[in-house]
């Protein structure tokens, strides 16, 4: 490499000193120019040969002494310019610089050969900076390395090779059945990979079939579809072509080629890139389209990839492999209801005897509009009532939020409400996430009372509207129910604390082991007082004031070998008033036995029957209150 620049800098310096004597009839100001722009070249050069080592020709020397401080000669010389080309500085300036160098043996050569020594891993002991056979002999090994490596340089560069590439479909864009009209669409991708050349992909042939509806429909030119036609580089568009009548080539098979030139997608040797094509469509058609897209050129011709090695020689490829689309008009759209994670769990909710209860969040349920832009313009939801005496009557209203805006509020009529005149806008791909919200009249019994609301699968008034002006009803494949809520005057709010599960080896043979589950959970007491839970109300059956707690086996079997349980209160013992909350504590063991020697285990509270003005056994809104699974051998 180095003997090449060093070429390159000679050829340089001769043209610039010929130039001027071949001015001919080019004037001063091109000839300037031109010697300006050799001038540039020539620096080039010189950087490149300097960050590869080499300021100047390089530097050789022979050595058939020991040198030391105080050692004179030609070969001292020959070494501080050796120094000072390596980039071990004898001087930074003035005697023993480069272009200055001295044939004395000084304390700046002793210090630059120490750094050099240093530099290299030469062992001196203690002869830093003496330049005897140990580091002449480093210094013959660091020049003999030095030209091998240029020769190498040299060999790889005479060996050369033609290029060529191979070309696959890629998996990304697949077959779309749904796709809208628009700019920029992904319709084909080629995997390029470059074999022993750098290769510039430059033509593309591209096989367009274009059809109204489906593959059986009336056959159209495709520049009545497609209007433009990019290549992208990842996220990097590096051509693109309008198409028009003219652009279109109809071959003896009745095939349409369009033809892309100038691409320029490069693609380094060894390597594999992704070649991705993109439509722009017509969004003036009144009708769905149906077209496939291949990379094969006139006649079914394999040369439909043109790709260009270093050498400037070229080879071609192809890919037979058939994208197929459907592409709608504009405006169309789809939009889907579906469940979300983030709706309640069954609760306990307090409402007043007098004013009722407002702002109960009952539903949270997600609209994706597809294809295209959607308007929300209509949505109905179902009202299911349980219990004592409640009815959807006892719903005042419904209130509709997208996120802390209120959209609309419904008065049920029928088991139902409807929220109307929305005009909800959701763009494509974009989701939508509704909160319904439910406020209830007073009712005549503190008893329990349920309600329910669901998003049916099918309803006239699910609507919504396209950017074309067309309507249609959303769908909601599956119904989008809220969970059960239980609206009291007197009730309790129950929540999750924290839980684990530990299993005690007994140490002795025949011994059985146990497992221990504790779960805490508060519990807080509204419109009146909650009565004690007493230290042996936790068991494996119903209690009073208590807690119905179980071991499980992995496989939904209740676990009852050696069980027991306890609970406590803090604060222990005492009544919890209204407003107020305790910390519930349950704690239950089991053993392990022969029919579940090696299976695992874990606790669960089932029921919690607490008292506040009367007794309600809860088995709902305590879903979380588990402790993890764990092993249990038998001893």
């Amino acid at each position: 490499m180095k003997k090449k620049i060093i070429a390159m800098i000679t050829g340089l310096a001769i043209v610039a000193m010929i130039v001027p004597s071949s001015a001919g009839a080019a004037t001063i100001a091109e000839l300037e120019a031109t010697i300006a722009e050799l001038q540039e070249q020539l620096n080039e050069a010189l950087a490149q040969l300097t960050a590869l080592g080499g300021g100047g020709v390089g530097v050789s020397c022979t050595f058939t002494r020991a040198l030391s401080p105080g050692s004179t000669g030609t070969d001292v010389l020959c070494l501080q310019q050796y120094l000072n080309d390596a980039g071990y500085t004898v001087a930074a300036s003035g005697v023993g610089s480069a272009g200055n160098e001295t044939q004395y043996y000084g304390s700046l050569t002793t210090a630059a050969v120490g750094a050099w020594q240093d530099g290299n891993g030469v062992a001196y002991g203690a002869y830093r900076g003496y330049f005897g056979p140990i580091s002449q002999a480093k210094y013959n090994a660091l020049a003999a390395a030095g030209e091998e490596e240029e020769e190498e340089e040299e060999e790889e560069e005479e060996e050369e090779e033609e290029g060529s590439f191979t070309t696959t479909i890629a998996p990304s864009p697949a077959n779309n059945s749904s796709l809208r009209a628009g700019s920029d669409i992904p319709v084909y991708g080629i995997k390029v990979k470059a074999l022993y050349s750098d290769i510039t992909v430059n033509t593309l042939d591209l096989n367009f079939e274009v059809r109204l509806t489906d593959s059986s429909g009336s056959e159209y030119k495709p520049s009545t579809l497609i209007s433009a036609v990019s290549v992208y580089d990842g996220s990097t568009e590096l051509y693109k072509k309008t198409i028009t009548s003219d652009d279109v080539i109809k071959d003896s098979s009745s095939d349409y080629i369009i033809r892309l030139s100038g691409v320029n997608f490069e693609v380094p040797e060894g390597t594999t890139k992704i070649l991705t094509i993109k439509v722009d469509t017509s969004t003036s058609f009144d009708t769905t389209r149906w077209f496939t897209v291949r990379a094969l050129g006139p006649e079914a011709s394999t040369n439909a990839i043109r790709g260009t090695d270093t050498l400037g020689l070229s080879t071609y490829a192809s890919v037979s492999t058939v994208r197929t689309f459907t592409i709608l008009k504009a405006g169309t759209a789809t939009l889907t209801g579906t469940s979300s994670t983030d709706t309640p769990l069954s609760n306990n909710v307090k409402y007043d005897s007098s004013d009722g209860a407002e702002n109960v969040t009952l539903l949270i349920f997600k609209l994706k509009s597809t294809i295209g832009d959607s308007q929300l313009t209509q949505i109905k939801v179902d009202i299911t009532t349980g219990g004592n005496s409640i009815t959807a009557a006892d719903v005042s209203s419904l209130d509709l939020y997208d996120g802390d805006t209120k959209l609309s509020s419904a008065t049920p009529a029928s088991n139902a409400a409807t929220f109307d005149s929305l005009e909800l806008d959701i763009a494509k791909d974009a989701t939508k996430i509704l909160t319904i919200k439910g406020n209830f009249a007073a009712l005549t019994t503190a008893a329990s009372n349920e309600v329910t609301i669901t998003l049916p699968t099918s309803s006239t008034h699910n609507l919504y509207e396209t950017a074309d002006g067309g309507s249609s009803n959303v769908t909601i494949s599956s119904a989008v129910a809220s969970n059960k809520m239980y609206l009291y005057t007197q009730g309790v709010y129950i929540t999750y604390d924290s839980s684990s599960i530990t299993v005690t080896p007994s140490g002795v043979a025949s011994v059985a082991n146990t497992a221990e589950g504790t779960i805490k959970f508060k519990i807080e007491a509204f419109g009146g007082t909650l009565t004690k839970f007493a230290t042996s109300n936790a068991a494996s059956t119903s209690t009073t004031n208590g807690v119905l707690v179980r071991a499980y086996k992995s496989n939904g079997d209740v676990y009852t070998t050696g069980y027991s349980a306890v609970l406590a209160m803090d604060p222990a013992d005492l009544d919890v008033p209204d407003g107020s909350y305790a910390t519930v504590t349950v704690t239950a063991m089991v053993e392990g036995n022969d029919s579940a020697a090696i299976g695992l285990v874990r606790f669960e509270i089932e029921e919690v029957k607490w008292t506040v003005g009367s007794a309600v056994a809860q088995t709902w809104g305590i879903t979380d209150l588990v402790t993890p699974y764990k092993v249990l051998p038998e001893y």
